[in-house]
Order: C-alpha cells, then sequence, then structure tokens
C-alpha cells in the first residue's frame, strides 16, 4: 500500500466523517470565534491558580480545563463533559461537600 498525502487522508477523514472542513485565516481572532471564547475563558480560570509571577500557568493548565469542562454553559445549558461523554462528570464526595470547619 502507497502512501497517501495528508490533504488527500484529511479529505477522506472528513467525508468519512462527515464533517465539513472549514479553513481560517491565520492570526485572525475574528475567523474562529468559538476557539478565542474558550482561550479567553481559559485565561480567566488560569488567574485564579497562578502566582502574580505568572511563571507557574503550565502546573494548572489542567485544572484550569477540567473547571471548564465541568461548568455549566449558558449557550448549551449543559456543560462541555455532559455534551461530550452523555452523563454529568462523577466529582469525589470531597469535592462535592460542603468545606468542613474545624
Amino acid at each position: 500500500m502507497g502512501k497517501i498525502s495528508l490533504p488527500r487522508l484529511i479529505k477522506a477523514l472528513t467525508k468519512l466523517y462527515k464533517i465539513r472542513h472549514i479553513f481560517i485565516s491565520l492570526y485572525w481572532a475574528r475567523s474562529n470565534g468559538a476557539l478565542e471564547r474558550y482561550h479567553s475563558s481559559l485565561k480567566d480560570y488560569l488567574k485564579h491558580f497562578i502566582e502574580p509571577t505568572q511563571n507557574n500557568w503550565d502546573d494548572f493548565i489542567s485544572h484550569a480545563i477540567f473547571c471548564h469542562n465541568t461548568h455549566v454553559h449558558s449557550s448549551t445549558r449543559k456543560t462541555p463533559f455532559e455534551l461530550v461523554f452523555g452523563h454529568t462528570v462523577v466529582i469525589p464526595n470531597s469535592l462535592k461537600a460542603e468545606p468542613v470547619f474545624r
């Protein structure tokens, strides 16, 4: 079997999975508004985790993504996790319970 070029592979995959492949301009934020909104939300979440020097943001990127994916969004009234997997995320009870003050 011979090699297949990347453009032909992408064309075949988009046809197979019935994906509408659109091209956007690089470095033009308005061409991909949903992604830009996601990046904005991610930066907002990171602000709550990082130090004032802002040199440890990469340590908390997974926490910020988890927050985003488990937060109910106003446009869909569901979490991104729920839209992808079809059910709500199961969070350990220690994260759901009210804080205990001693």
